[in-house]
C-alpha cells in the first residue's frame, strides 16, 4: 500500500476517538438537545425496536442479557450499597423503565417509584478454592433469568461476599437500557462516588441530570426526518442491495425451524507479541486495530465458507454529543460490513478494502438499524437475525476506577444469543481478551474451539506477513491440526516412500496450510473441502500432467492412496459410481453433476442429509464413448447400475446439466418398469425448450449478463475463458462433423461433449414425480420461464425456490436450506407411500 493510500495519523486518531465514543459532533447542523416533558410514556429510541422484537421472538430465552462483575476490595456495607443503587435508579429514568406495547406501538414507560432490594450470598464459610466456582454459578444463574419487558427495572444486582475484604457485585442488565459505556463511565463512577459519600454520612455529590435518555430518543427521531437521513439511507440501499450472502460457516447440525437460541461461550487471549505486531501494522498502514481484527476475521469466514462476499454486523458508539456522556442507556448503533474477497488478494490489499468499508459505514451510521431493516428486509425469517447472522465487535479498555473498585466481564454468559456467532475482543494493556459466543443449536463446542484457534493462528500469520495471499495463509500451527489437538499430536506421521508421495505431501501442505502431514492422514479430516480440492487438483495436473476428477478424493483421501492412483494412471479414479455416504437404511440417492462431471459437490449435501441417507455419485469419466447424447449417457449410467447390482428403487438428483440426465434416466427406467420414486432437479433448466421460447429482450439481457461478468475482475476473465472455450468446442465439432474427421483433443473433454449433448437434447414427456429446486436469483438463466422449460414434458412437477444463484445454491446456508427441503420431499414421498400401503391393506 502506497503512502497516498493511507490515512494520516491525525485522521487515524480521529477515527479511533470515534470508535471509543470520544468524538464530539459539530453542533452547527444539528438540532439542539432539549428536555421533553416528564410524562410517563416516552417514544422509543432508534435501534431499540429490533431488540424488543427479537426479545419477544426468543420465547423467553435471555438473548439480550449481559452480565458484569463489579469487584469491591475492602469492607462493604450492603445497606449502603443498596441505597446507592436506588439513588442511581432515581436519577436515571431509563433504569426504571419498562417497554410495553400500547395500542400496537412499543413505548418506553417510565415508572416513578422503583425500589430495588439487594440480595446477598455469603460464601466466606467455603474453602477458598470453592468460592470462585460457587460465585460464578450464582452469577451465571442470575444471567440466565429472562426479564419481563413490561415490568421495570430491567436490571438485577446480586451481592456475593467472598470474605470481609472482598465482595463481588453481579450486575445483569437488559440491552434495552444499557451499553458498555453506560456501565463503565456512568454506573461505576456514580456507584463509587455515592458509596464514598453515603459511607461518610454525606449527601450525594452528584449534580442532577439536565437531560434523560428519552430526550436522546426524541432528539434522534427529529433528526431522522432531515435531508441527511435520506442521503444516508441511499448509501445503505446501494451498499446492501441484492441478496446478502448468508453466513456460510459449516454447521454441525442443520438449522431448526424453531431454534432454542441457546448458546455457549469460548474465551481466548491474543498475546502481547501479536498485539504489538498488530499495532505496528495499523500505525504503518493508517488503520485501527478494529479494522485489522475485522479483516482477519472475515478472511477466516472466507476460508471456512469459500464465499466471495462476507457480511458481518458491527456496533458503533453513538455518544457524539457532550450531553449524552452522563446518561445511562443504549447509545449503540448497529452497522453492516459487506466486503468482497477473492483468493488472489493479499491481506494488505484486502485490509484496504475493509478500511474503506468501515469508514463508509461509520460515516453513515446515523441510520438506525430499525430503519435499515424496514427498508432492506421487509420480508424476513423471524427465526434469524435480520441482514446478518455473525456479529463482530471490539471494545476499548475499561478506564481506571476509584481505589478499591474494579469491573470485568466475559466471565459470565447468559446462555442465549440471537446470533449464530458473536465475536468480541476487549483491549487490555498489552493483550486482547476475546470471546466467541455461538449457537448450540448449530455448532458443537469443538467446532468453535477449532475456529477460535484457527483465528489466532491466522491473525498471527497475517500481521507478521500481510503481503501473503488470503487463500494460502495457514490456519493451523505445525503442532496442531484437528478438533482434538492432543489426539493429533499422538498420531504417528508416516513418511513418504518415493518421489510421488514427497511431491504430493508438499502440495497438501501448501493447499491445506497444515504442517506436518503424514502420508496416511485423511484429506477431509485435515480440514479439506471441495473449494480447496479444486486448487489441489489444479496443482496435481501441473506437477504430474494428469487430469484427475475431484471425486478421486473419495477413493483416495490420503497421500499414499492418491499416489497409487497416479501410479496406475487414474483407472480407479474414473469409476462411474462413486460411494459418498454408504451407511443408512433409506432408499439410496444417485446424483449427477454439472457439465464438468464432478460429483464432489454432493459430499456437503450428504453431510447435511445425515448419516442414515445413502448417497452415491454418477460420473462420466470412463464413459467417454457414451457422451455424444444425453440419451446414450443416461443408458450408460443405467447399465453401470445394473452391473453394480442396484435392484432397489432409488431416487435421482441432478444439478445443472445433471438434471437433464436424471430426467432421461427416469424416463428410460420407467420404460423398463423400474420408475424411480422421485427425481430432484437442482437449478437444472431444459436448455432447448428455454431457448426456443426466449424473447430477444431476454437474450439481450443474458448477453449483457455475460458482458458484466467479463468486466468483473479476475472472475470475469475466468468467465470469458469459459465462454470462449464453449464456443470453440461447438465450432470444432461442427467442422469435424462436416469433414468427417476425428474431433481434436481440445474439444473432446468431458465438459465440451456434455455441453453439446445438452444443446441437442429434446426431452420427452415423463409422468413421474419431479421436484425442481431453482435459485431465487437468476441473472442469466431464462427468468421468463418459471418452470425452467420443464412444464410441457413433466406433468407431476413441484417447484420450490432456494436462496442464492446458480453457483451459490449449493454452498453455505443455501445448501442447508436445500437439504432441508430435499429431506421434506423424501419424507412426504415415504409418508404418502405408507398411507397408500395402509389404505390398500
Amino acid at each position: 500500500m502506497t503512502q497516498s493510500d493511507t490515512i494520516s495519523e491525525a485522521r487515524r486518531q480521529l477515527l479511533e476517538k470515534f470508535r471509543r465514543g470520544e468524538l464530539r459532533a459539530s453542533h452547527g447542523a444539528l438540532e439542539p438537545l432539549a428536555a421533553r416533558s416528564r410524562d410517563a410514556v416516552a417514544p422509543l429510541a432508534p435501534g431499540l425496536e429490533q431488540l424488543w422484537f427479537q426479545d419477544r421472538l426468543a420465547s423467553g430465552a435471555p438473548i439480550n442479557n449481559e452480565s458484569f462483575t463489579i469487584h469491591k476490595r475492602g469492607p462493604l456495607d450492603p445497606a449502603v450499597l443498596e441505597r446507592c443503587c436506588n439513588e442511581i435508579v432515581r436519577r436515571h429514568e431509563i433504569w426504571r423503565s419498562a417497554f410495553p406495547a400500547i395500542d400496537g406501538k412499543i413505548v418506553q414507560r417510565v415508572d416513578r417509584n422503583v425500589q430495588i432490594q439487594l440480595p446477598m450470598v455469603d460464601l466466606s464459610h467455603l474453602a477458598v478454592e470453592e468460592r470462585e466456582a460457587e460465585a460464578l454459578r450464582i452469577g451465571t444463574e442470575d444471567a440466565h433469568r429472562p426479564f419481563d419487558l413490561n415490568v421495570a427495572p430491567l436490571f438485577r444486582v446480586r451481592l456475593v461476599r467472598c470474605d470481609e475484604q472482598y465482595h463481588r457485585i453481579y450486575l445483569t442488565v437488559h440491552r434495552l437500557i444499557f451499553d458498555c459505556v453506560s456501565v463503565e463511565r456512568v454506573f461505576m463512577r456514580e456507584l463509587a462516588a455515592l458509596y464514598s459519600a453515603y459511607s461518610a454520612g454525606q449527601p450525594s455529590p452528584l449534580p442532577e441530570l439536565a437531560f434523560q435518555y428519552s430526550d436522546y430518543g426524541a432528539w434522534k427521531q427529529r433528526q431522522a426526518s432531515g435531508h441527511g437521513h435520506a442521503a444516508q439511507m441511499e448509501y445503505w440501499r446501494q451498499n446492501l442491495s441484492g441478496n446478502l450472502p448468508p453466513c456460510g460457516l459449516p454447521w454441525d447440525r442443520p438449522r431448526s425451524a424453531e431454534p432454542t437460541r441457546r448458546s455457549a461461550m469460548e474465551t481466548c487471549t491474543i498475546p502481547a507479541p501479536v498485539v504489538e505486531a498488530l499495532r505496528e501494522l495499523g500505525h504503518r498502514e493508517g488503520v485501527t486495530p478494529f479494522m485489522i481484527l475485522l479483516a482477519a476475521f472475515q478472511v477466516l469466514l472466507y476460508r471456512y465458507s469459500g464465499q466471495d462476499e462476507i457480511v458481518v454486523g458491527g456496533k458503533t458508539n453513538a455518544r457524539t454529543r457532550p450531553e449524552f456522556e452522563p446518561l445511562l442507556g443504549s447509545f449503540v448503533e448497529t452497522v453492516v460490513f459487506r466486503s468482497a474477497i477473492s483468493a488472489e488478494l493479499s491481506f494488505l490489499d484486502y485490509l484496504g478494502r475493509v478500511k474503506t468499508t468501515v469508514l463508509g459505514a461509520l460515516a453513515h451510521s446515523e441510520i438506525s438499524f430499525d430503519d435499515l431493516v424496514r427498508e432492506l428486509a421487509p420480508q424476513r425469517d423471524s427465526n434469524r437475525h435480520p441482514l446478518f447472522q455473525v456479529l463482530f465487535s471490539t471494545r476499548a479498555p475499561f478506564g481506571d476506577f476509584p481505589s478499591g473498585w474494579d469491573l470485568t466481564d466475559m466471565e459470565v454468559h447468559s446462555g442465549a444469543s440471537d446470533f449464530e456467532l458473536f465475536v468480541e475482543f476487549s483491549e487490555l494493556a498489552h493483550s486482547f481478551a476475546g470471546r466467541f459466543v455461538y449457537s448450540t443449536d448449530l455448532f458443537d463446542g469443538a467446532t468453535i474451539q477449532r475456529l477460535r484457534d484457527n483465528f489466532l493462528v491466522l491473525l498471527q500469520e497475517l500481521v507478521s506477513n500481510p503481503y501473503q495471499s488470503v487463500s494460502r495463509v495457514p490456519l493451523l500451527t505445525g503442532q496442531e491440526s484437528r478438533p482434538d489437538a492432543r489426539a493429533e499430536k499422538q498420531r504417528e506421521l508416516v513418511a513418504p516412500q518415493d518421489e510421488i508421495e514427497e511431491r504430493l505431501l508438499t502440495l497438501w501442505n501448501e493447499v491445506l496450510g497444515v504442517y506436518p502431514i503424514g502420508v496416511t492422514d485423511n484429506y477431509f479430516e485435515l480440514g479439506g473441502h471441495s473449494l480447496l480440492a479444486v486448487r489441489l487438483f489444479s496443482e496435481i495436473k501441473f506437477c504430474f500432467q494428469l487430469d484427475l476428477p475431484l471425486a478421486t478424493l473419495f477413493h483416495a483421501p490420503t497421500v499414499r492412496t492418491m499416489a497409487e492412483v497416479i501410479r496406475d494412471s487414474g483407472v480407479r479414479a474414473a469409476a462411474p459410481i462413486v460411494p459418498i455416504q454408504t451407511n443408512g437404511k433409506k432408499p439410496a440417492i444417485f446424483c449427477i453433476g454439472a457439465l464438468n462431471g464432478e460429483v464432489i459437490l454432493f459430499r456437503r449435501l450428504a453431510l447435511e442429509l445425515g448419516p442414515d441417507q445413502p448417497i452415491y455419485g454418477l460420473q462420466p469419466f470412463s464413459l467417454l464413448d457414451r457422451l455424444s447424447t444425453v440419451e446414450t449417457l443416461a443408458a450408460g449410467y443405467i447399465e453401470q447400475l445394473r452391473q453394480w447390482g442396484e435392484r432397489q428403487p432409488f431416487c435421482l438428483v441432478g444439478y445443472s446439466f445433471g438434471g437433464l440426465v436424471a430426467v432421461e434416466m427416469a424416463r428410460q427406467l420407467r420404460e423398463a418398469g423400474t420408475q424411480p420414486p422421485l427425481v430432484v432437479l437442482i437449478d437444472a433448466n431444459n436448455l432447448a425448450a428455454c431457448k426456443a421460447k426466449e424473447s430477444w429482450k431476454d437474450r439481450a439481457r443474458r448477453y449483457r449478463h455475460h458482458v458484466n461478468q467479463i468486466v468483473h475482475g479476475a472472475q470475469g476473465l475466468y468467465h470469458l475463458a469459459d465462454r470462449i472455450r464453449a464456443n470453440l468446442v461447438r465450432k470444432i465439432h461442427k467442422v469435424s462433423t462436416t469433414l468427417g474427421v476425428e474431433v481434436p483433443k481440445i474439444a473432446s473433454d468431458v465438459a465440451g461433449r456434455q455441453l453439446l449433448a445438452a444443446e441437442s437434447y429434446r426431452a420427452k414427456p415423463y409422468p413421474g414425480k419431479v421436484c425442481l429446486f431453482k435459485a431465487e436469483s437468476r441473472p442469466e438463466f431464462f427468468d421468463g420461464d418459471e418452470d425452467l422449460g420443464w412444464g410441457e414434458v413433466l406433468s407431476d412437477l413441484r417447484i420450490e425456490e432456494i436462496p442464492g444463484d446458480h453457483t451459490t445454491i449449493k454452498t453455505g446456508i443455501n445448501l442447508t436450506i436445500l437439504a432441508q427441503k430435499l429431506t421434506a420431499a423424501f419424507e412426504n414421498l415415504h409418508g404418502s407411500k405408507g398411507k397408500a400401503a395402509a389404505a390398500g391393506g
